[in-house]
């Protein structure tokens, strides 16, 4: 009896932990997430010259015209793994004037920067 309190009382001081755990888990995901699209995007323009700030915030278009040009591939890159809802639109690119300086995550939210 004094065992099964015990171990009771040390799962229910650990539930925080394993809670922390997951949100850590989810934010490194969604930054990861926002580390290839930006990545994607980079060489999508620089190969076809252009930008594709008149798409910012249609997490859709971006989806779709960077798989459709085979910068990446069809996996769930495109959703917030804290969003409730597989909807491809929940990250936006950031320029400044025509140049992309960062992604965002509309659900969570966070801003990826590239690395210097």
């Amino acid at each position: 009896m004094i065992v099964v309190a015990i171990v009771g009382l040390l799962a229910s001081l650990s539930l925080p932990l394993f809670a922390k755990a997951r949100r850590t888990s989810l934010r490194q995901k969604c930054i990861l997430n926002q580390r290839a699209i930006y990545d994607a995007v980079l060489c999508y323009e620089m190969d076809f010259r252009t930008d594709l700030s008149s798409i910012r915030n249609n997490g859709v278009q971006i989806r779709s015209t960077l798989l459709n040009a085979g910068y990446m591939n069809p996996i769930n890159n495109f959703d917030c793994p804290s969003s409730p809802i597989r909807d491809y639109d929940d990250y936006q690119l950031i320029y400044s004037n025509r140049d992309l300086v960062s992604t965002r995550c509309t659900i969570l939210p966070t801003d990826h920067l590239p690395p210097h």
